[in-house]
């Protein structure tokens, strides 16, 4: 989607559901918001144009969310007036800033935020008695134009949307957000069970991921931005047939270190900003272990995935581990405290000390291992204890791949991979982004040592695509170690690594032999599928199929060559060789429309299915309503009713080839 038509679908979240958010009721004040109307505001999204309509004197209001340092240009254009412009704070009587036009028709302030908060905006014009339509735009200068184009809409500050998941890939929103943020963020759909993350998209690492509090809600409590900028917010379903709508609740504690003003149409006083609480953030990945006591000694009691809140409660003696409590309310443990496992807001050396639990009683079957042949405790998959309090994690961070293991008991172990990075279908783990294989060994005959694991991927035909040898645990196939395995990212134009070979969708199967220090081995293998949009069939990659394209809707849920009062304009597109889904192997679709004197009124540039002339998405494109914008083109050129218009779109595909279809309609008032 492109950034000029990202529409306005964000509601400032008041009174009492903030207090509830605020409170930890996050559930509770999702339901308040699903059963009520919650109270609008006009709120300024980053990059994104808004209209609006000035029918008085005192001019229109816009809410604004700005970060310590922003530098903003906020630009306000009418051709029906002469604008007048200016910021505001709820603390100050004076305006912060304000711009005359020069021209007569543009007026543009600009401001370098020092405080953190919402700021109001009034669009009017120079004269009281200046009536008519606007156009107003606020630029930050940190926004990505490519994910702008990509996102269904940008987030700002708290608020409430509604969304459609019409792939297995989700849909995505920009949230744009100040460094040290608390966002929390809820999904609810009756139609699937729903699964949101949070993304830096600097580094494309997850900076939250949800866990599940029923079928039908997920949540992140507590993610910490990390610093200021665009953050992606994908919402998709936990299996990757899952489709439908889903209403999306986002919420932003921003009273950290500044202050919060307060909104102009709030009623009731908002709850005082509760003083900073010390904190911990999980830096290990894909998760940490959270033990019964301080040592590895002690058995895992459950698992904390990478960017997870931990509440700090005490320390052992040399603080090389500390006591913690998950937010908002999990099970408390130890963890590691090492700077490569978590990251803490304050000296952890000011943490009072705490009893250790008694050491715990050897297994009487286990077999002591020497020191120098050491082997790794961590079992392949470790699945939370259920709890009455919520919410809580109720997926492992791990997922243990299908397949065959070895058939002799003395060799116990398994290949997993990353919860938040598979999906298992039928049997056979899918990969649609990334990937990443450990093997994890937890015993070996007589516990011998492990010399080195040798991966292999292999294709359909069971051809070796890519080899390594890894000799460090915790043994992972495309490198690195505990607790970060290498990621291997899956893209248009990807390479199995150290290989010249492209990679494509169908079906793999990773192998993984251990060789111990007697030349004894053992392999696990599993078959796994890679299945991404901007990928051909494994086979077909030098074929080129057939660019289709069509025209499928004029008027709202119509083709037909006479449209009334209203167009939409949208096209469906694929190539042959990618697949039958539109979009498939469409890399863009330029849509123009002409009018009578072939003069362009309209384009837009889309770059995901579906292809709509003025936003949205199947089968719900945005309607352009001419009588609802004073019979006229979002350009504001009036609409020449009863005459032949030109609708023409340009499908380029992902190979280099393009193809035009184009159909004249006359549009009726």
């Amino acid at each position: 989607m492109n950034r000029t038509s990202i529409t306005q679908r964000t509601v400032v979240m008041q009174g009492t559901v903030a207090a509830l958010i605020l409170a930890g009721g996050l559930l509770a004040a999702l339901l308040l918001f699903t059963g009520a109307s919650a109270q609008e505001e006009r709120t300024l999204a980053p990059g994104a144009s808004s209209f609006g309509r000035v029918t008085s004197a005192a001019g229109e209001e816009w809410r604004l969310y700005a970060c310590p340092g922003d530098q903003l240009t906020i630009t306000l254009v009418s051709t029906a007036f002469t604008p007048y412009l200016s910021v505001y704070t709820d603390t100050l009587e004076a305006a912060l800033a304000e711009a005359t036009s020069e021209d007569g028709e543009t007026a543009q302030a600009l401001l370098t935020v020092e405080t953190r908060g919402l700021y109001t905006v009034t669009a009017a014009g120079e004269r009281r008695s200046d009536r008519g339509p606007y156009t107003i735009t606020v630029d930050f200068g940190d926004l990505p134009e490519a994910l702008l184009d990509e996102a269904a809409g940008v987030l700002v500050h708290s608020g409430v949307v509604t969304g459609h998941v019409r792939s297995s890939l989700g849909e995505l929103w920009a949230l744009r957000g100040c460094a040290r943020d608390v966002i929390t963020v809820a999904v609810q759909s009756e139609r699937f069970t729903p699964y949101v993350e949070l993304v830096e998209p600097q580094s494309g690492e997850t900076l939250s991921a949800s866990v599940q509090l029923d079928d039908d809600t997920a949540i992140i409590e507590g993610a910490v931005l990390s610093s200021t900028g665009v953050y992606e917010l994908v919402v998709a379903g936990m299996r990757r047939s899952d489709r439908g709508t889903y209403t999306l609740t986002v919420h932003t504690l921003d009273g950290i270190t500044d202050f919060l003003p307060a909104s102009p149409v709030a009623s009731t006083s908002r709850p005082s900003t509760p003083t900073p609480q010390p904190f911990c953030t999980v830096r290990a990945a894909p998760n940490l272990n959270l033990r019964e006591g301080p040592g590895t000694v002690f058995p895992v009691i459950g698992v904390l995935p990478a960017n997870a809140q931990l509440r700090p409660l005490g320390r052992n003696a040399d603080t090389s581990w500390v006591e913690v409590q998950p937010l908002p309310d999990g099970r408390i443990g130890w963890v590691a405290a090492a700077a490569r496992f978590i990251e803490c807001t304050f000296d952890l050396t000011t943490l009072p000390l705490v009893a250790s639990p008694p050491t715990p009683t050897p297994r009487p079957t286990a077999t002591p291992l020497p020191t120098s042949t050491s082997l790794p405790t961590l079992p392949p998959v470790v699945v939370p204890p259920p709890t009455p309090t919520l919410p809580q994690p109720t997926l492992p961070p791990v997922v243990v791949l299908p397949g065959p293991v070895p058939g002799d008991t003395s060799w116990r172990g398994a290949l997993v991979t990353g919860f938040n990075v598979v999906n298992l279908s039928d049997g056979v783990a899918v990969f649609r982004d990334r990937i990443f294989f450990r093997a994890e060994i937890d015993r070996t005959p007589n516990n011998r040592r492990i010399e080195r694991v040798d991966f292999r991927i292999l294709d359909n035909l069971d051809e070796e695509i890519y080899r390594r040898t890894e000799r460090v645990y915790g043994y992972c196939a495309f490198g690195g170690g505990e607790p970060n395995c290498n990621v291997f990212e899956i893209r248009r134009g990807a390479r199995w690594p150290d290989t010249d070979r492209a990679v494509c969708n169908g079906d793999y199967t990773v192998a993984a032999t251990i060789v111990l220090e007697n030349g004894d081995t053992a392999t696990w293998r599993s078959p796994f599928r890679i299945e991404h949009p901007d990928l051909p069939v494994c086979g077909q990659e030098s074929q080129r199929g057939e660019l289709v394209a069509r025209i499928v809707q004029t008027g709202p849920g119509l083709a037909s060559e006479g449209v009334y009062s209203a167009l939409v304009f949208q096209v469906e597109a694929h190539d042959s060789a990618y697949g039958s889904q539109d979009g498939a192997g469409i890399r863009s679709v330029n849509l123009r429309i002409l009018d009578p004197d072939g003069r362009e009124v309209h384009q837009r540039t889309e770059q995901n299915a579906a292809y709509c002339a003025f936003g949205g998405g199947e089968p719900d494109c945005t309607i352009w309503r001419f009588g609802e914008h004073s019979d006229a083109w979002p350009s504001g050129e009036p609409v020449r009713y009863g005459e032949p218009h030109r609708l023409r779109a340009v499908v380029n595909a992902e190979d280099g080839r393009s193809t035009t279809v184009e159909m004249t309609v006359t549009i009726w008032p």
